[in-house]
C-alpha cells in the first residue's frame, strides 16, 4: 500500500505529460497548417523570377516598341451605353456567378450587323450564371446627317460607345483601346471584358462553362481576378506569322522578325477588367501598332508581364504568361447577310435550350 501513492502520482505526471504533449503538436500543427497556408498563397501571388520577354522575344531594338517620352492622351467618348453594374430588376434570383461586357469593334456604317447581333445573341442578358452585356464601339461618320443616324440608333438601344477619332481600318486597335479604357473606368476588377468582331458567331455554352469552372476553382485562394489569363475564344496563335504582303503587310524596317510573340486573334478575346486596365495602361507608353491582336494580347500583354508588381497578378511568367486557349470553342466568322445570321442563331439558341441552358433575354423595346 505504501507505493500506492507513488503509482497514482506516476499515473497522473504520465497523463499531465501527454496532454501537455499533444496540445503542444496540435498548436505547432495548427502553426503549420496557418504557414503553409500563407505559403501557398505566396506562391501563388509571388512573381516569378522575370525573363524579360520583351528581350526574349528580340522585341527591346523593335522601333514600333521603343517606349515613348510622353504617355499618349486618353480616348474621349461622344456617346457611352447606358450600362450599371448593379444587378437590374429582370435578373433578380438569378444566380450570377460572373458579369461580363463584350464589345464589339464595328463601323458606323455597319448597323444591320449590329442589329443582327442584338437580335440574336445579343439579346441575352444571363446565361448558365453569366451575366452579359453587349456594347459596340464606333468612330466618327464622314456626315452630320449618319451623326444624326447614330444618336438615333444609341438612344435606341443604349449600346453604342463612340470615340472621338477617325474611321479607319487602320484604327481598330485604338477603338478596341478605347473600349478597354472606359470599360476599366467603369466595371470591378473581377467582371470580364471580351473584344470582339461583329461578324463572330459565339460558342458562349463552352466559354463560360470553362469561365465558371475557373471560377470555382479560384474560389478556394480568392484571385478570379488575378490569375485569369486573356482567354482565346476565337483562335489562340503561339507562332503567328508576320505577313509580308496582302491585307495584313507588315515592312521588315517595321517589324524585323518573321514571327509574332504568342497572341489571339482579334475575333473574340477576353480578360478580366483588372487586366484590361493593365494593358491599356501599358498602351500609352508605346507607339500604336495598327494590329490590334498583336498590339493587345503580343506586345502588351508582355509588357504587363514584365513589369507587374508583386501581388498584382498571378501569372506564370514563361514565353506564354497571361495568355491561354478555350480547349473545344467553336467561334467563327460568318460572312452572310444579317438575316441568314440571326437564323443560325435561334437555331443554335433552340438547341442550347433543349440541352437544359438556363438562357434570359432581354425585350430591347424597353432599353432606353
Amino acid at each position: 500500500m505504501k507505493f500506492l501513492p507513488i503509482l497514482i502520482a506516476l499515473v497522473v505526471f504520465l497523463s499531465v505529460t501527454t496532454v501537455i504533449g499533444l496540445y503542444g503538436r496540435l498548436l505547432q500543427l495548427k502553426r503549420s497548417t496557418n504557414l503553409n497556408g500563407r505559403n501557398i498563397r505566396n506562391v501563388q501571388c509571388a512573381r516569378p523570377k522575370s525573363l524579360n520577354l520583351f528581350r526574349m522575344y528580340g522585341l527591346t531594338d523593335v522601333a514600333i516598341l521603343k517606349p515613348l517620352e510622353e504617355p499618349r492622351p486618353e480616348f474621349e467618348y461622344l456617346l457611352t451605353p447606358n450600362i450599371t453594374v448593379a444587378i437590374p430588376d429582370h435578373l433578380a434570383g438569378k444566380d450570377i456567378v460572373r458579369s461580363m461586357v463584350a464589345v464589339i469593334k464595328s463601323d458606323y456604317r455597319r448597323r444591320k450587323e449590329r442589329h443582327a447581333i442584338r437580335h440574336s445573341w445579343g439579346a441575352m442578358r444571363y446565361l448558365n450564371g453569366m451575366r452579359i452585356h453587349v456594347v459596340f464601339v464606333v468612330a466618327l461618320p464622314v456626315s452630320g446627317k449618319e451623326e444624326e443616324s447614330l444618336k438615333a440608333e444609341s438612344a435606341e438601344y443604349g449600346d453604342l460607345l463612340q470615340v472621338n477619332m477617325k474611321e479607319t481600318y487602320r484604327g481598330i486597335g485604338l477603338k478596341a483601346l478605347a473600349a478597354m479604357q472606359w470599360t476599366g473606368s467603369r466595371f470591378p476588377d473581377d467582371w470580364l471584358y471580351f473584344s470582339g468582331d461583329d461578324d463572330i458567331f459565339p460558342d458562349f455554352e463552352v466559354l463560360f462553362s470553362n469561365i465558371n469552372t475557373l471560377t470555382r476553382q479560384s474560389k478556394k485562394n480568392g484571385i478570379f481576378d488575378r490569375s485569369f489569363p486573356i482567354h482565346c475564344a476565337f483562335h489562340h496563335a503561339p507562332t503567328p506569322h508576320v505577313h509580308r504582303a496582302g491585307k495584313w503587310v507588315v515592312s521588315e524596317s517595321e517589324y524585323p522578325h518573321s514571327h509574332y510573340p504568342a497572341i489571339c486573334l482579334g475575333g473574340f478575346y477576353g480578360m478580366t477588367v483588372r487586366l484590361a486596365k493593365a494593358i491599356y495602361n501599358a498602351s500609352r507608353h508605346y507607339p500604336y501598332f495598327r494590329h490590334d491582336d498583336v498590339f493587345i494580347t503580343g506586345f502588351m500583354r508582355l509588357a504587363v508581364c514584365d513589369s507587374y508588381p508583386v501581388g498584382e497578378f498571378c501569372f506564370r511568367n514563361d514565353e506564354f504568361c497571361a495568355i491561354s486557349s478555350i480547349p473545344n470553342s467553336h467561334f467563327k466568322h460568318f460572312k452572310v447577310l444579317p438575316e441568314a445570321y440571326q437564323n443560325l442563331w435561334f437555331e443554335r439558341e433552340a438547341e442550347m435550350r433543349l440541352n437544359g441552358a438556363d438562357i434570359m433575354k432581354y425585350n430591347l423595346t424597353f432599353v432606353r
